[in-house]
């Protein structure tokens, strides 16, 4: 019921905004339901592509690959552990293709730290298969060596 009464208020400020200043001036400025959708459609579709945006920017989603994090928290309930040769199947499951997006290289590097590394061979497996350095972050972890 709001439309209807913000719809009537608006009206009658317009008159009354038009009697004071003696003209015409407020006379074509009538609020009807179509003029208050049209008034609103632009601000609704802002809202509608920005929101969405600025939730993703201010809390990313953690495991952005949702098959890795599925496999990952399988074995882990299953009671296997995360070493190297799990990585190394893992990998292979996933495909070479897929191993070289930065969204599998994350949510990899995110599955270590969470389900754990047995002695480090998984770190070690995952930097043998993609790369070396692929899971330093600028925290001290991935790579060893110094500069």
């Amino acid at each position: 019921a709001g439309n209807p009464i913000v719809q009537g208020f608006a009206n009658d400020h317009f008159a009354r905004a038009a009697a004071t200043m003696g003209s015409a001036a407020g006379s074509g400025n009538e609020i009807n339901t179509l003029n208050w959708m049209l008034g609103a459609l632009v601000p609704g579709l802002i809202c509608l592509l920005l929101v969405p945006l600025i939730v993703y920017s201010l809390h990313p989603p953690l495991y952005q690959d949702a098959w890795l994090a599925d496999n990952a928290k399988r074995r882990a309930c299953e009671g296997r552990p995360l070493d190297g040769a799990a990585i190394n199947q893992i990998i292979q499951d996933a495909g070479w293709k897929r191993t070289q997006s930065l969204l599998f290289r994350d949510t990899l590097k995110r599955v270590i730290q969470t389900y754990g590394d047995v002695e480090g061979r998984a770190r070690t497996k995952a930097d043998e298969i993609l790369g070396e350095n692929w899971m330093s972050d600028g925290r001290g972890g991935g790579g060893g060596g110094g500069s």
